[in-house]
């Protein structure tokens, strides 16, 4: 491997951590959370890189030393080391005032493992650690910047169901929104998998990213193809024109459940 990659590690030790004690969906979870983690941040500091479809770093090793994830910065390098860093110092300093809600969440998730598995999370740089988290670690949401509001999606049911009973809404090509429900809506939503459906609900927004953080379904309903942009207009009133630049349906949704 060559002397000046850079290599990040999200490493976990202690308490005999190490990957034979843990599910390999939880290590895909692990992995998943901090993709998110570091794109999110990425994009609040340069929003005109592409995080959907540019391959800005790739998992590189899962290493037999406690648990240790390896990943390595492939694109805008620079962009990705100063999320990755900003990362890192918040965790240090346990202060995520400068970070965006999308990516707290998805270090909320991280930091969750640790509690789950009483072992100690740590962010590195070329094997030099920068920061670490524990089972007492808190993150916080960042309330000033969330808004919660009814509104309505519109998508193809892809999944629903599970253990923990979820729905899966394809918005368009590009994101797939995912929120917890009751088993009664599954039943219903169940026979009409793959159809697509208007869903009515209590969206809690990120009012910097406009990212969905949590849906709360409160109606189900038929899709009529239009009526997206009727959805949005209560928020065009809230965002001082930001949304008044999209006007068809795939605009909107392209826009307001980007990753």
């Amino acid at each position: 491997m060559p002397e000046n990659l850079d290599i990040l590690e999200l490493q976990f030790k202690g308490n005999g951590i190490d990957p034979s004690k843990v599910k390999p969906h939880e290590i895909a979870e692990l992995i998943n959370s901090f993709e998110k983690a570091l794109l999110f941040a990425i994009k609040q500091q340069r929003s005109e890189i592409d995080i959907a479809d540019t391959v800005l770093f790739s998992f590189e090793a899962i290493r037999n030393e406690s648990l240790d994830l390896r990943f390595i910065p492939r694109t805008a390098n620079e962009a990705v080391l100063s999320a990755y860093f900003l990362i890192s110092t918040c965790i240090g300093n346990n202060n995520y005032i400068d970070l965006n809600n999308a990516s707290l969440k998805e270090l909320r998730a991280i930091t969750k493992f640790s509690k789950k598995y009483n072992c100690i999370g740590y962010f590195t740089h070329n094997d030099t650690q920068l920061s670490s988290f524990d089972a007492s670690t808190e993150i916080e949401i960042n309330k000033s910047k969330i808004r919660k509001e009814q509104t309505a999606i519109f998508g193809k049911i892809i999944d629903v169901g599970g253990e923990n009973p979820n729905i899966h809404i394809k918005i368009n090509d590009s994101y797939i929104l995912i929120f917890k429900t009751s088993e009664e809506n599954v039943k219903i939503l169940a026979p009409r998998i793959y159809t697509y459906v208007k869903l009515i609900g209590e969206a809690t927004w990120d009012v910097e990213t406009f990212q969905i953080l949590n849906f709360k379904l409160f109606s189900i309903n038929d899709y009529v193809s239009g009526n997206t942009s009727n959805s949005i207009n209560e928020l065009r009133s809230l965002t001082s024109g930001f949304w008044d630049k999209f006007n068809t349906n795939d605009e909107i949704n392209d826009q307001l459940l980007r990753d």
